[in-house]
This record gives structure tokens, sequence and C-alpha cells, in this order.
């Protein structure tokens, strides 16, 4: 019986650690860009908050300095399903700033997100693991 108790906990224990909630994370993906021979790096952070909203910022830093603040890029609605072990399918659908749609799918292991933008254009994303939005 003992035996049959511990291989319950095990297993309970194992599927609890294997799922992830992205509800009030934060996630964000650092890209070199240049400018007229200008160097700096584009921030993108993906706020995914309760009520399955997600909002979408950028901002632009060379060294230590922000050349541009972070500013909203993007909201909408995100779904998401699976297990770490499998991986979590992720899929983002709204607006930008410019009131045309956005449209994302993904997926995330255990060391990141790689999310496709609708123009196939794939990105890296990692979690801001000392933040949570509440």
């Amino acid at each position: 019986m003992n035996k049959y108790y511990l291989l319950f906990v095990v297993a309970l224990f194992c599927s609890c650690a294997t799922t992830l909630k992205l509800e009030n994370t934060v996630w964000y993906n650092v890209t070199p860009a240049e400018k007229d021979g200008v160097k700096a790096d584009v921030y993108t952070t993906l706020y995914f908050g309760e009520d399955d909203v997600v909002n979408i910022n950028t901002s632009v830093r060379q060294g230590a300095t922000m050349i541009v603040a972070p500013c909203f890029t993007a909201y909408g609605t995100y779904s998401y399903s699976g297990k770490i072990r499998k991986g979590i399918e992720v899929h983002i659908k709204g607006i930008d700033a410019d009131n045309m749609p956005v449209s994302y799918d993904g997926i995330i292991y255990k060391k990141g997100m790689v999310l496709v933008s609708q123009d196939s254009i794939a990105q890296g994303y990692k979690m801001a693991e000392n933040l949570r939005l509440k």
C-alpha cells in the first residue's frame, strides 16, 4: 500500500512540476539593431496578464542610455496549452499601435519561448523570473 501511495505522490508531483502559468509573467527579447552606423539594442517585452490579456511594449537602448522609452506596440489576447516536457503551445492575437491585426504562434520550453509572427519572423524570449505583474 505504501509503495502505491509513494508512486501516486511522485506522479502527482511530476505532473504539477511540468505545468506553467503564463498569467502575471513578463517575457523579453533583446535584438541588436543598427541605423546609420549607430548600434543599439531593441527590447521587446510581453506582459501576460489575467483574463488572457497580453500587452507588448518596445524600447531601444544604447549601452546604459535609453534612446526610446518603453512604448506600446500591440495588445490582444493569448491562449496556451500543453506541458513543458513536450512544449507549451502559445497563440497571441491582437492589434498593433496602427490598429493592424497581429498574430503570433509559438512554443515554450524550459529555457524560453519562441514566437513566430504572421510574416514568419521568429524571435526568442526569456522569462523575467524576478518580475511578476501582481
